[in-house]
């Protein structure tokens, strides 16, 4: 077993010395018999990104319960044994691990944690459909009826009604549904965020600043890191791609994480997006690279001020950047997950990272 790890150099090489166990990067590139182990820092996200893209046992250090990390970390797929959370200063896994400590994570246990999941082999779980949300008003019923006390049943004797003369009703009386008045804001419209749908070209160029961050590989799940990218510069992501998936960075279903984010994505050519997001200057654009995506991306061209290439492996990677590179393309930037030190080699000033796309 080796474990793959999110810190610094000398960190690696001394528990290294220490455990008898080969620490490395996440992004070493041999993940044979690895676990990742992925610490709570402030690219927590993009690192567990990094992570899950392995295929290997993960640790994820998500720290405090039910924090942004922990979220996060639960909705990736990793499972509860493998996620150690802070809960009344007590360190666990919500399982067998319960490790009383004021101050961090010891190595020893640590190690513990790593064989126990590299043994059993548990990997993330990817749900491709989650069970949705009882409606609210259905919740209230139940609630309402579960809590009304049995009472006996009363004898309801009828009371005789006095006949009716049809010559008595109204011909033109009508009974309908009673609808109730739907609420509205001061402007009169509905409350709420409203969600448009707008033609690519007009959608891309009323923005100042377009980004456009292509998925060299196409098995990235970058939803978090361009989610990451686009609030830094509280700008709008679009997500151009033929089976949206990053509005769960937001929120679930996809028109609720529409109507609550800068977010859009593409429908039938064009883009579904909240109305408020027209009083933004800057556009993040997450482009999938199938042929249809390039295709309808090249009519947005003159719009896109900057190019980034978002890659994975540098093995798998590096033609496609080659190739890029050889058509004299527009290119401001390669954003690597895995790999870097190789990137950097090959590509020097190209490499970059969330903060410095954040600064262009």
């Amino acid at each position: 077993m080796k474990i793959l790890m999110n810190t610094k150099e000398g960190n690696l090489k001394r528990f290294s010395k220490i455990t008898g166990i080969q620490f490395e990067r996440l992004d070493a590139g041999e993940t044979n018999d690895a676990v990742a182990v992925v610490l709570q820092d402030d690219n927590f996200q993009f690192n567990l990104d990094k992570a899950l893209g392995l295929d290997i046992p993960i640790v994820a250090i998500a720290g405090y319960e039910n924090s942004e990390n922990h979220q996060y970390a639960i909705e990736a797929g990793v499972p509860d044994e493998a996620i150690l959370i802070i809960r009344d200063d007590v360190l666990t896994n919500q399982g067998e691990f319960q490790l009383h400590t004021k101050k961090g994570l010891k190595l020893n246990d640590l190690m513990k944690l790593c064989k126990y999941v590299h043994k059993k082999n548990i990997l993330p779980e990817i749900y491709v459909w989650l069970i949705p949300e009882p409606d609210p008003e259905d919740k209230e019923i139940w609630s309402y009826k579960d809590s009304v006390a049995e009472v006996e049943p009363v004898e309801v004797k009828p009371v005789a009604k006095p006949a009716i003369n049809p010559a008595d009703i109204d011909p033109e009386f009508r009974i309908t549904n009673r609808q109730q008045p739907v609420q509205a804001n001061k402007d009169g419209n509905p409350k709420g965020k409203q969600i448009n749908q707008m033609p690519i070209e007009d959608f891309t160029k009323q923005y100042k600043k377009v980004i456009a961050i292509f998925k060299t590989d196409p098995k990235i799940n970058g939803g978090a890191i361009i989610k990451k990218i686009a609030v830094g510069l509280n700008a709008f992501h679009l997500e151009m791609t033929e089976n949206p998936s990053s509005y769960r960075c937001y929120a679930e279903p996809i028109n609720k994480a529409v109507q609550a984010s800068n977010y859009g994505y593409l429908t039938d050519q064009e883009i579904a997006y909240n109305v408020s997001s027209n009083t933004l200057d800057t556009l993040v654009i997450e482009v999938d690279t199938s042929q249809n995506i390039l295709a309808l991306t090249e009519s947005i061209m003159p719009y896109i001020t900057h190019i980034i290439h978002l890659t994975g492996s540098y093995d798998k990677n590096k033609k496609d950047i080659d190739d890029w590179l050889s058509m004299e393309l527009p290119i401001h930037g390669i954003l690597p997950t895995m790999d870097e030190d190789r990137y950097r080699k090959q590509y020097a000033g190209l490499v970059k990272t969330i903060k410095d796309i954040q600064d262009m």
